[in-house]
């Protein structure tokens, strides 16, 4: 549905989220076309919109023929068409907090928010729900066989695993895991977990681990600064830069979900640049999302 779009649009896109800087008010979407039969744009939500998306563009996800994005320093989360013309938007009190990271399921969007909580929020009208008390700083958050998994980083200072049933939406169970926990995706009923490991800015491990729903255990699969899943592999990127030189390593491992057969190679970062403004945005030819700045989506 491109209704209201000012540019027409081929079948087959790619948008960006730019999360731009702190408090600067340029967070923005730029719109690629894998067939080059347009020109990138190089924000297309303030094309269609003719207003900035905000302060610091946080997640961006598709339900429903329809795009979500939250916007962490403007608080509020937006509801798009599929050519970038907002819809609706739903803009949280201090109270509620500010929102971090989203999932949907069975016509909710459930987003996780500063203040420690989780919200749910009607897909369609964005009106507000219901709230659930979690830990401290909640970030990422998925669903897996009825139930929502959510780690809290308490910007370095939580530790734990939040489990919340989403028929009763009611409670949450909280399951110490490591410290600092970022992220967190599902692959062969099994949940993969990355995070900083520590709230030391220059001692951070970066761990990966492997949680068990079942059992509630999890152990350590290696080092990772980013990871992504494809048909039960997970793929994650551990990197290590000297900043006297400003030399990189980068290390590339799998892992599958379904046979625990682990696989690592050393690989080199493809990369292609688009230009917005002043500033350019590398985005990662490997990677959905390239440390926290972008969020890919690509409609075919």
């Amino acid at each position: 549905n491109d209704e209201g779009s000012k540019v027409e649009l081929p079948e087959n896109r790619v948008y960006i989220l730019n999360m731009g800087s702190y408090q600067k008010n340029n967070a923005g979407i730029t719109f690629y076309a894998p067939n080059k039969s347009l020109d990138v744009i190089d924000d297309i939500f303030f094309k269609q919109n003719n207003a900035k998306l905000g302060d610091a563009g946080q997640d961006m996800i598709s339900y429903n023929n329809h795009i979500y994005v939250a916007v962490y320093g403007s608080k509020y989360i937006t509801k798009l068409n599929e050519a970038c013309v907002e819809l609706k938007r739903y803009e949280f009190t201090d109270e509620q907090g500010q929102p971090r990271c989203m999932v949907a399921e069975n016509g909710k969007i459930y987003v996780t928010l500063t203040s420690g909580n989780v919200a749910r929020l009607d897909a369609n009208t964005l009106a507000f729900e219901k709230m659930v008390a979690v830990g401290k700083n909640p970030e990422g958050i998925i669903e897996e066989d009825g139930k929502l998994y959510l780690v809290n980083s308490g910007f370095g200072y939580d530790n734990r695993l939040s489990i919340i049933d989403i028929n009763t939406f009611d409670k949450a169970e909280n399951i110490e895991i490591f410290q600092n926990p970022e992220k967190i995706l599902e692959a062969g009923d099994k949940l993969f977990i990355q995070g900083y490991g520590s709230n030391d800015y220059n001692n951070y491990p970066y761990p990966v681990v492997l949680f068990d729903p079942t059992t509630k255990t999890y152990k350590e699969i290696g080092k990772g600064v980013y990871m992504a899943e494809h048909d039960d592999i997970v793929y994650v990127i551990y990197s290590e830069t000297n900043y006297a030189d400003n030399t990189s390593t980068h290390t590339l491992y799998s892992y599958n979900a379904k046979t625990n057969e682990k696989v690592e190679k050393a690989f080199s970062l493809a990369f292609f640049r688009l230009r917005r403004k002043e500033q350019d945005f590398a985005i990662s030819l490997i990677t959905i999302k390239l440390s926290s700045l972008f969020t890919v989506h690509l409609y075919t």
